[in-house]
């Protein structure tokens, strides 16, 4: 049996600092925790999971759907960053929805974006 329940949620960051790339919050799906944040690592060439520094005797527990979720994430958003005239497209048309299953990689020249 399959557990459809959901426990993270990526918010993106309006940082308006200049940066070409994006950040992402990763927050429980309630939004009490911050847990880490997703960005752009240029030594790597990729997007990464950068996790919250965190006092020694705090724990953060992440399960496997978790841990795939914000793997999925990290790959599509490195994909459409790597893809020149590509663009991430929201499925729901909400751009605050960013959750993998919302989001799809699209030619900027095939579909024109809202």
């Amino acid at each position: 049996m399959t557990d459809n329940r959901e426990w993270i949620k990526f918010v993106l960051v309006d940082l308006r600092d200049g940066r070409k790339t994006q950040v992402w919050a990763v927050m429980t799906v309630d939004g009490s925790e911050c847990l880490g944040r997703i960005g752009w690592y240029p030594p790597w060439r990729r997007y990464v999971y950068v996790h919250r520094a965190i006092d020694a005797g705090d724990q953060v527990i992440l399960e496997q759907d978790c841990l795939r979720r914000i793997a999925d994430f990290c790959e599509l958003q490195t994909t459409a960053h790597r893809s020149k005239r590509k663009a991430i497209h929201h499925l729901n048309g909400d751009p605050r929805d960013n959750r993998v299953e919302n989001l799809q990689i699209v030619d900027i020249k095939e579909k024109s974006l809202p």
